[in-house]
């Protein structure tokens, strides 16, 4: 295996992993869950634009840390398609989870853009190109066909993904063997440490912006705290950003480690088994 095929490698089964977690959530009902809000664009816009937006220019005036840079790319990542199970251990209601993937798909590759273009990457076009092509091939062609095959093949789709919820693990899985590929272990110290202050960072923002006593609260801090990091590494892998790559890598260990931490914080966030508003978004009678 060369380096040459990594990228390639992770693009596809960040591609297929994607598309395999997507199929088990029927996403037909836009208007409905606009209209009874599932999520808070405000809260999105802060979280995917505005903040990565500060933080970039806060390192750039100021500090010039790279890892700081790297926080930025990280907070202006789209929502993780681990969150939608992560969401389903947690007890939250997956659906506006899965909403989020695709809204923050698109405002996350503007910021992203925008982020590229001042990082003083020495090919912008070259980046730009990469941008494009794993936002379209690991994000929006594989959410498009997943919801394609619900409404053409409903039963079979159906039957298939919940007959192998564990297939789009395994693929995660070897995207993350694939990536540990070209980091080295030493590397942890300086890069793995200031990932894992990255992380504990992003889950104090995420909480900071969680809609209180909200029926979609748990969707909201793990739609904020858990950003694709497998999308961050199949850009930077591509871009040749070695630094970047190194970061994001070593972000893959604290994401899944402070997950006991995400589940204590649930269990403060989620809505009681009683209240109505959760009766009326399962269109349970009362």
């Amino acid at each position: 295996m060369t380096d040459n095929f990594l990228p390639l490698i992770q693009l596809g089964l960040l591609s297929l992993a994607t598309g395999l977690s997507l199929a088990r959530v029927d996403m037909s009902s836009a208007r409905w869950s606009s209209s009874n809000g599932m999520f808070s664009l405000q809260r999105i816009f802060v979280r995917f634009s505005l903040a990565p937006l500060v933080i970039q220019t806060f390192a750039f005036l100021f500090i010039e840390h790279c890892w700081l840079s790297f926080f930025a790319l990280l907070l202006a990542a789209p929502t993780a398609i681990t969150g939608i199970i992560v969401c389903r251990s947690l007890g939250a209601l997956v659906l506006p989870t899965a909403y989020a993937i695709v809204i923050t798909t698109v405002i996350g590759a503007l910021t992203t853009l925008l982020l590229l273009i001042s990082g003083g990457f020495s090919n912008v076009t070259g980046s730009l190109i990469w941008l494009g092509v794993v936002s379209l091939a690991g994000l929006l062609i594989p959410s498009l066909m997943a919801q394609y095959l619900r409404h053409r093949y409903p039963i079979e789709t159906a039957s298939f993904v919940e007959r192998n919820p564990a297939l789009s693990i395994l693929l995660l899985t070897l995207f993350v063997i694939v990536s540990f590929q070209t980091v080295e272990l030493k590397s942890f110290w300086p890069y793995g440490v200031s990932a894992s202050v990255c992380a504990v960072l992003l889950r104090l923002l995420a909480f900071a912006l969680v809609r209180r006593d909200n029926i979609y609260a748990v969707d909201d801090y793990i739609t904020m705290s858990y950003p694709n990091i497998f999308f961050v590494i199949a850009l930077v892998s591509n871009i040749g950003a070695e630094e970047a790559q190194a970061y994001a890598t070593w972000f893959l260990l604290p994401m899944f480690a402070l997950m006991p931490i995400d589940a204590w914080l649930a269990q403060r966030l989620v809505v009681g088994h009683n209240d109505t508003r959760l009766h009326d978004f399962l269109k349970i009678a009362r």
